[in-house]
């Protein structure tokens, strides 16, 4: 037995030496349009990108990504149809700077419309090429994420109270509720308050992230819960914002004190971008995704939101009192 793996261990390597070692390593081209569009209700305007593929088996590729006429269509009509009513929104095309990089920085075109999109609706992206040829994408709204506790629409409720009546540091339940097709969701939290540097009123934040939630099921007017221990809302404090020996004024205002910024994703977005983020399984390959026909890449729907708040009297009173020498905190 031996033998006999040596001797077919010959007869391949034999087999492959006398082979043909002039391989071509391009198929043949055929152009692609790709797409790349998130649709959001809360943003005043919506922008999609709109490429193509390019390649060139006498040129090199460093090269070709540097040709704009390689990545960008000379005309396009790039629209936005909101089924239900069939209503048709046409994009225009803006230069934007782009960053330096691999590709070109000479030109990057975008399309965008400043046409507001509505919640928990169906819209169909149309792009027509030179050719006459169509791409076509599809997504549905996010709707939105329902902030229950603290309640914005409460005064009396719209309060974050990392303090007690006592002056003890407290946990703080905060409470969300889906609306309709978010499969995920990340929340935010800013404290904020005005440095006076030099008669300066200057507007700063501590950004302190909360938590990221998961919807798989998109369940609608689903409640999800988070318990925030005040020791990290402090410690968050006193890594952002650095002691002195004598610290500048720190004015924390009445209200509007704390912002909970949320963004959320539907299912197509948040599946692009898990199968887009860091490779850290066994096999090292990345599956292909794309949800459009006739192209490739994503059209989806995302939903970005701020809920004004407000820490409560006993937390602010905590901040001037325990930090008064080291970083000034004071009442307006």
């Amino acid at each position: 037995m031996k033998y006999l793996k040596q001797s077919l261990f010959i007869l391949l390597v034999s087999t492959l030496w006398s082979c043909d070692n002039e391989v071509n390593i391009n198929a043949d081209f055929e152009e692609v349009t790709v797409i790349y569009g998130l649709l959001d209700q809360n943003a005043d305007t919506q922008f999609v990108k709109v490429n193509k593929t390019f390649l060139d088996n006498e040129k090199n590729a460093l090269d070709l990504a540097n040709d704009p006429n390689r990545l960008f269509y000379d005309s396009l009509t790039v629209s936005l149809i909101e089924e239900s009513s069939g209503n048709e929104t046409f994009l225009n095309p803006i230069e934007i700077p782009k960053k330096p990089g691999v590709f070109t920085n000479e030109k990057n075109t975008v399309y965008f419309t400043d046409q507001k999109i509505n919640p928990n609706k169906n819209y169909s992206l149309k792009v027509i090429k030179p050719d006459s040829s169509i791409t076509f994408g599809r997504t549905r709204t996010v709707d939105t994420i329902y902030v229950e506790r603290p309640n914005p629409n409460i005064v009396q409720t719209n309060r974050v109270a990392f303090v007690d009546r006592n002056g003890s540091i407290q946990r703080y339940r905060f409470e969300f509720q889906t609306g309709n097709n978010v499969a995920e969701f990340e929340v935010i939290l800013y404290f904020k308050f005005t440095e006076i540097i030099g008669g300066d009123s200057i507007p700063r934040r501590v950004r302190i992230p909360l938590t990221k939630k998961t919807n798989p099921t998109l369940e609608s007017f689903k409640t999800f819960q988070f318990n925030f221990d005040g020791l990290q809302f402090f410690r968050a404090i006193e890594n952002q914002v650095p002691a002195a020996i004598n610290p500048s004024k720190k004015v924390i205002s009445n209200d509007k004190n704390f912002d909970i910024e949320i963004f959320a994703a539907d299912e197509d977005y948040s599946f692009y971008r898990e199968l887009n983020g860091p490779i850290d399984g066994l096999a090292q390959t990345r599956p292909e995704y794309t949800n459009i026909t006739d192209g490739y890449g994503v059209f989806a729907s995302r939903l970005s939101m701020i809920a004004p708040s407000q820490i409560n009297d006993d937390t602010r009173i905590y901040l001037v009192t325990k930090y008064k020498d080291t970083r000034n905190f004071s009442f307006p």
